[in-house]
């Protein structure tokens, strides 16, 4: 799927529309958008401008949100020494389902977490351009090396369990992010979490629990971009 999306005061609505690449889908039991955009938390970084985020599974499947921002698993907006999974995302993908990375990168880890990062259980952390980094926690198995390349393409494992938690797919951004791996202690931490959608003229954020995203076409010459027209 190639296309160009500008955000601005005529076409705000399709910052509800189009997400990580895919569609918010209304027709599979999913919640609507309604009005529950809010306010960017203080401290959240942005994607940068044209940088392309496809969603973490293949093409034409839908997944829905079962977990959204800012709640009680899902704190820290630019901690210098914990993690900041403020924006992050749970999709509902059961034990076995392949995990693909949202945008092109090099592996920094893949393996299990340790220490205080345990609850993640066997994660994967890839190295974007532009400082962006993103997670994929809770993986039943791990199929990448730390220093791969990774396309659109590319498996990064199966979803599952690990980390002592019911099956789903843990996503975070980071811009700057850390890694702690040593022994006793293997996680990301520090950096800003990142809002993983497009940031519109009414500067709200619109993704929340319950909705759906669809995936898109997934191609080597992955072009979608979201463009803020500077509103």
């Amino acid at each position: 799927m190639r296309g160009r999306y500008r955000l601005g005061a005529t076409s705000v609505v399709l910052v509800a529309l189009v997400v990580l690449g895919g569609v918010l889908s209304p027709s599979c039991g999913c919640a609507p958008t309604g009005d529950s955009r809010r306010a960017l938390l203080p401290g959240a970084a942005l994607l940068p401008d044209g940088f392309a985020v496809a969603a973490p599974w293949n093409a034409g499947e839908r997944h829905r949100i079962i977990r959204a921002y800012d709640v009680s698993t899902h704190k820290g907006v630019n901690r210098p020494l914990r993690t900041n999974d403020a924006y992050a995302l749970d999709f509902d993908l059961d034990v076995g389902e392949t995990v693909l990375p949202v945008a092109p990168g090099r592996v920094r880890f893949a393996g299990e977490a340790r220490g205080g990062f345990a609850t993640y259980g066997n994660f994967v952390l890839i190295d974007h351009a532009q400082g962006i980094s993103s997670l994929y926690a809770h993986l039943d198995s791990v199929a990448v090396e730390p220093g791969a390349v990774v396309s659109l393409e590319t498996p990064l494992g199966q979803s599952g369990s690990s980390g002592g938690v019911r099956p789903h797919l843990h996503f975070a951004l980071y811009r700057g992010v850390r890694l702690a791996n040593d022994p006793s202690s293997v996680g990301p931490y520090s950096g800003a979490s990142v809002l993983p959608e497009p940031f519109g003229a009414d500067r709200r954020v619109g993704l929340g629990r319950g909705q759906c995203i669809e995936s898109g076409q997934r191609t080597a010459g992955f072009e979608r971009r979201w463009v803020d027209a500077g509103v």
